[in-house]
């Protein structure tokens, strides 16, 4: 791009005048160990964890990189803190949800400005998923109290919209029952702020109308029920099109979910 500046120039104006929302893109990674500038990679580690990779001097270490990567439209840094398996009093393993980053005043995740959190664990996998290092649910920090506070915090000023939910993989059985007990807590607090979800699965997947599916737990009835807007649909490369709002491929949908729950059909928004 630094080598054609006046071409960018026109394909800004372009995207101005006639396009709701694009972006250019570059890459940004920085090895810090052997000054490489390309792109790092995501590996699998011996004990089958996605890590990052300097491709060319096989560094490792995420102190010593910098790495940026676009999450569900938003581009960020994709190097984060690993939250490990919490054990209660009794020695046994237990599960809590982790996220991945909390995007305050964000533009691109639903209308107005919002909230948004990105939580930990994706089993879906879209094939180029930007997002990737959030499949793993350990990755990120642990959700509490002290975080449910923040967002709730980050939500109430008038002119935030309200809270969008992303991932990673919301739906996930794991990430249901932490995220239920937030939302009900988030629509006493802020009844009058807008929830969106995204989500891979479809809401027939959901409501388990499309045979079985893991993500239909006894959570998510109740769930969708405290959600306005869902963007339902795994992304499909092959039907990406930067000209749709707030989806990245033709077979998503933008649902109004009370509607569309009311009615029992898909009832679309923005169309």
């Amino acid at each position: 791009m630094q080598q054609n500046i006046p071409a960018v120039l026109q394909v800004m104006q372009y995207i101005y005048d006639n396009i709701m929302y694009a972006e250019l893109n570059t890459k940004s990674d920085y090895c810090q160990c052997c000054g490489y500038d390309g792109e790092i990679k995501i590996v699998e580690n011996a004990d089958g964890k996605l890590i990052w990779q300097c491709p060319n001097c096989g560094n490792t270490d995420q102190d010593k990189m910098n790495v940026a990567r676009r999450t569900c439209g938003y581009i960020g840094p994709s190097i984060g803190t690993r939250a490990v398996p919490r054990r209660s009093r009794t020695g046994s393993c237990t599960y809590k949800m982790n996220y991945a980053e909390i995007k305050k005043n964000d533009i691109a995740n639903g209308e107005g400005v919002r909230t948004s959190l990105f939580v930990s664990g994706c089993r879906n996998r879209c094939k180029n998923c930007f997002n990737a290092v959030t499949w793993d649910f350990l990755y990120g920090k642990p959700f509490d109290q002290a975080v449910e506070d923040d967002i709730i915090a980050s939500t109430r000023p008038r002119w935030i919209s309200g809270l969008s939910l992303l991932g990673g993989e919301p739906f996930e059985p794991e990430n249901q029952a932490p995220l239920l007990a937030f939302l009900r807590r988030f629509r006493t607090a802020l009844p009058g702020k807008t929830v969106w979800c995204y989500t891979g699965f479809t809401l027939e997947e959901l409501l388990g109308k499309s045979g079985e599916c893991r993500a239909c737990t006894p959570h998510t009835r109740e769930l969708l029920g405290l959600i306005d807007i869902l963007v339902d649909g795994r992304y499909v490369e092959e039907l990406a099109d930067i000209t749709l709002a707030f989806r990245g491929s033709k077979n998503q949908r933008v649902l109004d979910l009370p509607a569309t729950l009311t009615t029992g059909e898909p009832v679309l928004y923005l169309e």
